[in-house]
């Protein structure tokens, strides 16, 4: 089994067994009181110590990336009493309260232990920026539909994003990694983006002289790396030679070969990224095709509110006897999102087929197909994995690159994994996505070390290896959708109505036409209502959006979010006066036209076509289509106009 280089940390010398590293990941308690004063917020602070902690530090600050702008800082506790703090805002909406217990050990020597919890106050929408999608060309040439259709679902949610073709590279090609860099900074010139999703095989960087896992024999030398494509301004050299005889041709890094030397990064991560690749994974009964249509199915499915899950879990394989106190990592972030002990600890393999969490964490020993005894990539391959969000820590788990590696094999699984990355080294922090950021902000903010008061290797914060399995622009919770959304057009006003939502405090209403690739928000304030209208003359192919807006109450306070919205597509629709085109309805199978018509479109409620005919009849037959009884919309041409009406399956 391999073991792993143990790092020394100044400040930790303690005798492991006898304190548990659950003591190392400890949050505040807090409750928000109403005041008289609304320009403040009154937070109650509760914070436990005992013998072996003396100390409890508290702080609060302005919580965005890269910004550590102090309201109230460095509070010393020295009993159980409960704190009161005033804080006044200017322009922020999520404080970050952390807590740095200090004390002895059992023997005497210096501990420390950190935790965080986000304080969210956010009372408007939050924005995705803009998104670069780079496909390699073998992917889009095949998956040209698919892809198309992932761009328009992000759109959906709020995203605007344009396409990029790179070249595809199935091992390390340093020219080819050039020439993505390059179409990146063309699309820089012209547009401000924040997130970069990349599908397929483009190529990928390598970089590094040294060793995350601790094997100088096994891995010292280049790792791969996304992050160069994510940094705008940073010096990259590739003058160091690798004196070292190393056992993976993969890490080998010398002089002039395109690899780079920097271990650490050589500026900020500007953009959040992620990979979407499934090439060389033979342990699973799909083709690399296959395998990332499967993935954007989940995403869609996932970003339409379809996947109900909660929680954390976590899998410690390692005994507590690393100065770095790996689990400590999944508690400080499920203290955050969940609550002190509202978690569950258990063997991944228990977990793979009964139970479902949207955070998954598991750490061992390990290799590039495997977590030693907690997760193997053949084994995931023929059996469900249950976790959204995922968390591996173990030897050369993050040599991504390789053959049915662990992290994109996880991400490859069914039913619901969705992204992967490595932990600990330095330590990953997931709880921003509970005030409603994106993996990918979660994955920069961790990457960038702005928390870097936590019990992670020092000598790890801010290092190349790190790179997001998966899409970056996903958030934690999403809304379901509004359904049974229609738009009726008479003496040129457009009527919309839908479906009331119990969990709905408000809704927005968007459009677009065929001149605009993006969607405009059509209402000035949050419509309280299950209708809307607007009289314009909007012009001919409109496609309208619905989003129902929830209030997402958690641990670490509240903010709204916005479902992905319902679409009807309204194309200059004209009812003819006085005249029944189709009949009977309800219908128990078969439905008739008066006249011959085509461009037939059957669609649910949610806005998906679920029939399509395009040449002329006058009858079809819903019951053979596959149909289940329900309301359905039914869009048709005839002469020249395109009409659009209810129709009700009942057999």
């Amino acid at each position: 089994m391999i073991t792993l280089l143990l790092f020394l940390l100044s400040g930790y010398s303690l005798n492991s067994q006898e304190i548990p590293a659950e003591r190392y990941a400890s949050n505040p308690s807090y409750q928000v009181d109403s005041i008289s004063d609304p320009n403040f917020h009154e937070i109650k602070l509760s914070v436990k110590y005992d013998s072996i902690f003396i100390n409890n530090e508290i702080s609060i600050k302005g919580f965005e990336l890269g910004e550590t702008k102090a309201f109230f800082s460095n509070y010393l506790i020295s009993n159980d009493d409960t704190l009161s703090l005033k804080i006044k805002p200017t322009n922020e909406n999520i404080f970050n309260i952390s807590i740095k217990k200090s004390g002895k050990d059992t023997s005497g020597n210096k501990i420390f232990s950190y935790g965080y919890v986000l304080y969210s106050v956010q009372d408007e929408l939050e924005g995705i920026g803009k998104t670069l999608i780079l496909v390699d060309d073998y992917v889009f040439s095949n998956l040209e539909p698919e892809i198309l259709e992932y761009r328009e679902v992000l759109a959906l949610n709020g995203i605007s994003s344009d396409i990029r073709i790179t070249p595809r590279s199935e091992s390390f090609n340093a020219k080819k990694v050039q020439e993505t860099k390059a179409i990146i900074e063309k699309y820089e010139e012209s547009n401000s983006f924040g997130n970069i999703i990349i599908i397929g095989r483009v190529p990928y960087a390598m970089s590094g002289h040294y060793t995350p896992d601790g094997h100088q024999d096994e891995s010292f030398g280049a790792w791969p790396t996304d992050l160069y494509y994510a940094i705008r301004d940073g010096i990259w050299t590739d003058e160091d030679t690798d004196t070292l005889d190393v056992i993976f041709t993969e890490h080998k890094n010398i002089k002039g070969d395109g690899k780079f030397d920097a271990g650490y990064l050589p500026g900020i991560l500007n953009y959040n990224v992620g990979r979407i690749d499934m090439y060389d994974l033979p342990y699973f009964n799909k083709n690399e095709l296959e395998l990332i249509k499967a993935y954007l199915n989940k995403s869609i499915k996932f970003r339409k509110g379809l996947v109900e899950v909660d929680g954390g879990v976590y899998d410690n394989g390692f005994e507590d006897v690393y100065k770095e106190k790996f689990v400590t990592e999944p508690i400080i972030n499920y203290n955050a999102l969940f609550g002190e002990g509202n978690y569950t600890n258990k063997r991944t393999r228990y977990i793979m087929d009964d139970e479902k969490y949207l955070f998954y964490w598991g750490a061992a020993s390990g290799g590039t197909t495997s977590i030693f005894d907690i997760i193997y990539s053949e084994e995931i391959a023929n059996q469900e994995f249950n976790g959204v969000f995922n968390t591996l820590f173990g030897s050369r788990a993050v040599e991504w690159t390789v053959e049915n590696n662990i992290m994109r094999s996880v991400i490859a699984s069914e039913p619901m994994a969705l992204t992967c990355r490595w932990g600990v080294r330095p330590f990953y922090f997931t709880f921003p996505m509970g005030v409603g950021k994106t993996i990918g902000f979660c994955h920069t903010l961790s990457t960038n070390g702005v928390i870097n008061n936590s019990n992670s290797s020092s000598n790890m914060l801010r290092t190349i290896h790190q790179t997001l399995l998966g899409d970056p622009t996903l958030k934690m919770y999403y809304p379901k959708q509004v359904e049974d959304f229609f738009v009726e057009y008479k003496n040129n006003t457009y009527k919309l109505t839908w479906k009331n939502k119990e969990d709905a405090i408000g809704y927005n209403v968007y459009f677009r036409d065929s001149n605009t690739p993006e969607y405009t928000l059509l209402n000035e304030g949050w419509i309280r209502t299950n209708d809307y209208e607007v009289e314009s003359d909007f012009g001919k192919n409109l496609t309208f959006l619905v989003k129902q807006i929830e209030k997402v109450e958690n641990n670490q306070g509240y903010y709204f979010e916005e479902s992905m919205g319902t679409k009807f597509e309204f194309t200059t629709s004209v009812k003819l006066a006085n005249e029944n085109i189709i009949y009977p309805n309800p219908t128990s199978q078969f439905l008739n036209f008066k006249y011959n018509v085509k461009n037939i479109r059957i669609l649910n409620l949610v806005g998906e076509t679920v029939y399509q005919l395009d040449k002329f009849t006058k009858i079809i037959d819903l019951k053979s289509a596959g149909l289940a009884n329900g309301i359905y919309l039914l869009s048709y041409e005839f002469e020249g106009n395109i009409n659009i009406e209810k129709i009700i399956l009942n057999n």
